[in-house]
C-alpha cells in the first residue's frame, strides 16, 4: 500500500501481536467479481486463545493457536500489514 511501510513477514507479525501490538492490515477480499482490499486489525484478544484478524464483527481468523496455522491463514488471506513504527 502506497505511503505505508508494510510487510508479509507473518512470523514477525505473530511476534508483534504476542507482544501486545494491535496491527492494522489489509486482506484481499474476494467476495466480489473484482477482489478488493479490506482493512482489518490483527491482535491477540485480552481473553482469547487464538489470534484475531477482523473488523466490524467480521473475523477472518482460524481457531488454531499455533504459529504455523496463523502463517498459513495470513498467506491465504494475502494479508499485508503495517509494520509498527518502532520496528519499521
Amino acid at each position: 500500500m502506497k505511503g505505508f511501510n508494510t510487510s508479509t513477514d507473518y512470523s514477525k507479525l505473530w511476534d508483534f501481536i504476542h507482544n501486545g501490538f494491535r496491527v492494522p492490515a489489509w486482506i484481499l477480499y474476494k467476495k466480489y467479481e473484482e477482489p478488493i482490499f479490506d482493512i482489518v486489525e490483527v491482535k491477540m484478544p485480552k481473553y482469547g486463545d487464538y489470534p484475531s484478524i477482523g473488523v466490524r464483527g467480521h473475523g477472518y481468523e482460524t481457531m488454531d493457536n499455533n504459529k504455523e496455522d496463523f502463517i498459513e491463514n495470513c498467506k491465504s488471506l494475502e494479508l499485508l500489514y503495517v509494520i509498527p513504527q518502532a520496528h519499521a
